[in-house]
């Protein structure tokens, strides 16, 4: 017989492409599994939210202090109490992870139902499918077609859903207060879907646990969904009670309707999906802990507002946000609580400054009012933990070098331009056209990650510093190659050029000559080890 108990039974938690673990057997295991898997790169997240960080974390309770966060971290394995615990917890909460169980559905709400009786396909739950108002590019399948979800499948979008579903109108279920025409108004995003989210990865599952897990005491009275009143059909506006609150969040209220194949074989095909709570308690950085921080100021008054990721923007362009600590004072951003951790653990010299950490960055980028999905994001990038150290040698390389490489990109743009003004050409405007610095940023990317890489080997001062070297080496091989391809795109006449009046009146000289001069005056200004007078030992030595 089907069992559908998260907890044992159903392998629902994707580690490999042909192996799912139910949840106590993941949990058990997590030393020697290296990560979690997910259709896209916002499923890991949400599952870790919805579940595994709030099990982990409530099971343990005040027993996980900063002591036992670091002596687990260092042991590598959960203690022999510590599993105990996490199984005791499990055991007690056995008939709360039942998927399809007919009073109490994990993380749905018993006998919901919309007004119309109608149900809606499961590609609802998928946001590559298109479903309604949700039509992505190259979708294969339609309303009229339902997608055949397996049940680990099922719950793991469905957790997906409760996450990140857009915002806008939703089929109003029976005995909702606020519908109207049959629908509900006024649904925002699913909580993550306001974040760029950023996870510490770790080398096994159990270090990202941990790594994702703030210390210190739970608040009074924050409880998990499951250990909550169980849903009902109305959804409600209430505040935040804590963090196993916030992770948990049911921002919709969700049933999923199983049929069974002619196989014999559990299959969801249909689901039924409605609003769910609204939280009246903004997000901060003491109780939102996934994401970095923005800072403006408004009548005088400073606001901290979580950044979200920019699409077709590499994790590593946005460093400096995801290693600027709050002490450090900075006006504009400040990196994530759980970096924060991590940074203090180096300060104590309870984390090696050596230790090879990954981060991992999803979001998703909503258009027309947040209601369709344009676009799913997800980069990763190794990060040196020593340059969460203010006056490290590794935290000035790795800024340095991310500099550089966006002036080097902007040298590049602005050589074409000028190219393009000389032959009678218009520059394109900005976010518009094809952009030569694109190409070049395109180009610099894999030897920015493998600089990162090396750099979390916590070289000596004299090994970065050659590192480095080699480093503006391939940044000024790659400048030189895209302004090849640049003159040889361009008519000849770009030699003589031309001239032009500009806005002030003043007459300005468009040509190829001056547009290199500019061109190498800033590669010599930008790539200060390799222009240098005296550059030390040769970069080969390095690389």
């Amino acid at each position: 017989m089907f069992s559908s108990c998260l907890i044992d039974g159903l392998g629902w938690l994707q580690v490999t492409a042909s192996q799912e673990l139910p949840l106590r057997e993941y949990l058990h295991r997590s030393h020697e599994l290296t990560g979690l898997l997910g259709d896209v790169p916002t499923v890991a997240p949400a599952v870790r939210s919805q579940v595994l960080l709030p099990v982990v974390r409530h099971a343990l309770a005040d027993t996980l202090t900063r002591d036992t966060w670091i002596a687990t971290l260092n042991r590598g394995r959960f203690s022999a109490e510590q599993l105990k615990a996490i199984d005791c917890y499990l055991d007690g909460r056995l008939d709360r992870f039942r998927l399809f169980d007919e009073v109490r559905p994990f993380g749905q709400a018993a006998g919901l139902s919309h007004a119309k009786g109608e149900a809606k396909p499961s590609s609802l739950l998928v946001p590559v499918i298109e479903s309604g108002n949700n039509v992505p590019l190259w979708s294969g399948r339609t309303d009229g077609d339902p997608l055949p979800l397996t049940p680990p499948e099922a719950v793991r979008w469905m957790l997906h859903a409760q996450c990140w579903d857009t915002a806008g109108l939703k089929a109003a279920a029976v005995g909702d207060p606020q519908a109207k025409v049959g629908k509900t108004a006024g649904n925002q995003t699913g909580p993550l879907g306001a974040l760029g989210v950023v996870e510490v990865i770790g080398r096994t599952e159990l270090e990202t646990l941990l790594l994702n897990l703030p210390c210190g005491p739970l608040a009074a009275g924050d409880l998990p969904q499951w250990d909550r009143e169980p849903q009902t059909q109305i959804w409600a506006s209430r505040p935040c009670t804590g963090i196993l609150d916030r992770w948990t969040w049911p921002s919709r209220r969700i049933r999923l309707l199983p049929e069974q194949t002619e196989s014999g074989a559990l299959v969801v095909r249909q689901i039924i999906l409605a609003a769910g709570d609204r939280c009246t308690t903004a997000s901060t950085p003491d109780t939102e802990p996934r994401t970095c921080w923005g800072k403006k100021t408004e009548k005088k008054k400073e606001i901290v507002y979580p950044r979200r990721h920019r699409p077709s923007v590499a994790a590593w362009r946005g460093l400096e946000a995801l290693v600027t600590l709050h002490r450090d004072g900075s006006k504009h951003f400040e990196t994530s609580l759980l970096l924060t951790q991590v940074a203090d653990a180096l300060a104590d010299e309870d984390l090696p400054d050596d230790y090879p950490l990954r981060l991992a960055l999803s979001g998703i980028e909503y258009g027309t009012q947040s209601s369709i999905v344009k676009d799913i994001l997800g980069d990763g990038i190794p990060l040196p933990v020593a340059a969460l150290t203010a006056d490290s040698n590794v935290r000035e390389h790795v800024l340095k070098a991310v500099l550089q490489a966006e002036l080097i990109a902007r040298a590049v743009t602005s050589l074409h331009q000028h190219l393009l003004q000389a032959v009678g050409g218009e520059t394109p405007s900005t976010g518009k056209g094809s952009r030569a610095g694109d190409r070049v940023l395109h180009a610099i990317d894999p030897h920015v990650r493998r600089f990162l890489a090396g750099c979390q080997r916590a070289p000596d001062s004299d090994l970065l510093t050659r590192a480095h070297h080699a480093y503006e080496k391939t940044l000024d091989w790659i400048a030189r190659g895209e302004r090849h391809t640049i003159l040889r795109s361009l008519p000849s006449q770009a030699f003589t050029g031309r001239t032009r009046v500009n806005p002030a009146g003043k007459t300005v000289i468009f040509r190829q000559a001056e547009a290199e001069r500019f061109f190498y005056a800033n590669l010599r200004k930008t790539l200060t080890y390799l222009y240098s007078d005296s550059t030390g030992p040769k970069a080969e030595d390095a690389a």
